[in-house]
């Protein structure tokens, strides 16, 4: 019989797989980063029981079969996650399935190690833009 701590062990081990990599279309796709952004914002059960019946204690052998097992016991509300991100249903559906893909995002609620670093790197790089567009405005203004 398994147990939630044998979902978490198996959750772990997708984590320490993380890698920068898949985490580069975050700098190409706006979309995207909001999604993942957004997905950090949100509300999330990771409805995981105490122990497992018979029949779900067979955890898959293949490693997408793990993957789509540990989001099985995955809850939130999509209406919170358009309202987050600011996208349409379509754009969430898409974006969410190709975080999710990636291992952007994980079923407890967490955006994986590379999406937050790329994601910091983003604000930091739009915080950038900010201060050099403010610095040209008051440059213009005194000439």
């Amino acid at each position: 019989m398994h147990t939630a701590s044998d979902l978490m062990v198996l959750l772990r081990e997708f984590i320490s797989k993380d890698s920068l990599d898949t985490a580069y279309p975050l700098l190409e796709n706006a979309a995207l980063a909001d999604l993942v952004h957004a997905w950090s914002m949100i509300h999330v059960n990771w409805n995981i029981p105490d122990y497992f019946d018979e029949l779900s204690e067979r955890i898959p052998d293949n490693e997408l079969q793990r993957w789509g097992y540990v989001w099985s016991f995955c809850d939130y509300n999509v209406s919170d996650l358009e309202f987050a991100s600011g996208l349409t249903p379509n754009e969430v559906s898409h974006h969410f399935n190709r975080a999710k893909m990636l291992r952007l995002i994980y079923p407890n609620g967490l955006i994986s190690p590379s999406a937050r670093q790329v994601l910091a790197l983003r604000v930091s790089e739009e915080i950038g833009k900010g201060i050099e567009a403010a610095s040209r405005m008051r440059n213009n203004r005194k000439g």
